[in-house]
């Protein structure tokens, strides 16, 4: 699969110039030259690269940044800047960019900066895997090993929690098929969780457990940054 770059310039014709040139090289490229357009496209779409320019009206490269980050923790950033804002070009690294580049600068300057860029996606996104092969297996170890469903539900519990990076996880049990919910298991502040239930907009985020041990369960994250694979 072709690595999914996000172009954000302000300078409508270098956005569409770094366009033009980078989709031969391997990208899959979508610019925007206003950065609250690129951040709604990141909020719908999945990118692994975020390519911005650094000094934008409105919304600069750093709040830029940390707003993309918030939607996807591991998204990989580079930076465009100026001579004059290196400074400023180093703050966003020590905020989450990978690395930043000098304009103005030719195709050969810029190759070898998203190669790397490509590799730490990469890196990232097996350690989201590893994570979640752990936790299934813990998972399913927990249920191979105790006729308790409430052992097992708190191990549900804790990994979707692992998995979602959500600042706080409940899930909820149907006894029988088109049953009320109830709350079996929270992690983290989950005090407001239960009036979810009543919300139209409150879709699960995913179907964690369907088995006949535990029943149909379905987990809420709140403020959760990425979706929960299915266990």
């Amino acid at each position: 699969m072709r690595p999914r770059l996000l172009v954000v310039d302000d300078e409508a014709r270098q956005m569409e110039a770094l366009c033009r040139t980078l989709t031969p090289e391997g990208y899959d490229v979508t610019g925007f030259s206003v950065p609250q357009e690129a951040l709604a496209a990141l909020q719908t779409q999945p990118f692994d690269i975020l390519l911005t320019d650094l000094m934008m009206p409105g919304m600069d490269g750093l709040s830029l940044l940390g707003a993309a980050l918030r939607i996807d923790p591991d998204l990989v950033a580079i930076m465009m800047t100026g001579q004059g804002t290196v400074t400023t070009a180093v703050d966003a690294m020590k905020i989450g960019a990978l690395d930043y580049i000098l304009k103005p600068f030719n195709l050969s300057a810029i190759r070898p900066v998203l190669a790397r860029a490509v590799d730490v996606r990469r890196l990232r996104l097996d350690n989201i895997r590893l994570r979640e092969a752990v936790s299934l297996y813990e998972v399913s170890n927990a249920i191979a090993r105790s006729l308790d469903s409430g052992t097992v539900l708190a191990r549900v519990a804790d990994a979707a929690l692992e998995q979602s990076g959500a600042d706080a996880v409940a899930v909820y049990v149907a006894d029988v098929p088109g049953a009320s919910l109830r709350l079996v298991a929270t992690r983290g502040d989950a005090a407001a969780f239960p009036e979810w239930l009543a919300r139209d907009d409150a879709g699960p985020i995913a179907m964690v457990v369907d088995g006949r041990l535990v029943g149909t369960i379905l987990c809420r994250a709140s403020s959760s940054r990425r979706p929960i694979t299915a266990l």
